[in-house]
């Protein structure tokens, strides 16, 4: 946040947060199997048909009634380093896609930030759309064209499942990301 500066202009913020975002992405099939419990019997774990199986969706295999298994959890675990790299590299490219979409529908130019990326970056209108990992931002002069640029960045992440837990939309002071935007003052403090 503290690398974007709007050059002697008031500015503004929108945000947003992805509800559940790691437990929203499906892992890679090779790495499924390596986040799989001990064997347990299949039904201590699911319900079963009135038949006695269970056929599972993720491996589309039939299990029957007194077989071990290995459950599985094929999401991605919050705060395993594979998952940040995983929800990162997927924010980044629904960013780009919903920057690109944006403008062809309405010709409006946007810089993507992925707040990771080094230097600083001198804006005289903006906007800026931005993201850390599963938090989406908007920042520029204009209030309702930060509103349309959060806008289509959180239709883009719904669009593939990731839904939103909290949005918020373009206001001149808001704490984010562990810093306070105070767009009136043209100011970012710890």
């Amino acid at each position: 946040m503290q690398k974007i500066r709007f050059t002697g202009k008031r500015f503004f913020s929108a945000e947003s947060d992805v509800s559940a975002y790691y437990s929203r992405l499906q892992a890679p099939d090779w790495m499924k199997y390596y986040l799989c419990l001990d064997e347990i019997l299949i039904e201590d774990v699911v319900e079963m048909s009135d038949q006695g199986t269970y056929f599972c969706p993720y491996t589309q295999t039939t299990f029957s009634r007194g077989e071990k298994v290995c459950p599985c959890w094929p999401r991605l675990p919050m705060g395993w380093n594979w998952s940040v790299y995983f929800a990162v590299v997927l924010a980044d490219d629904l960013l780009e896609q919903a920057r690109k979409k944006l403008e062809r529908d309405l010709q409006q130019g946007t810089t993507s930030l992925n707040i990771t990326k080094r230097g600083y970056i001198e804006a005289f209108d903006g906007p800026f759309q931005g993201c850390y990992i599963d938090n989406l931002f908007s920042m520029g002069v204009d209030p309702i064209v930060v509103d349309t640029v959060q806008r289509y960045m959180t239709q883009e992440f719904e669009k593939h499942g990731l839904v939103m837990s909290e949005d918020s939309g373009a206001c001149a002071e808001r704490k984010l990301l562990g810093v306070t935007l105070h767009g009136g003052q043209n100011k970012i403090s710890p």
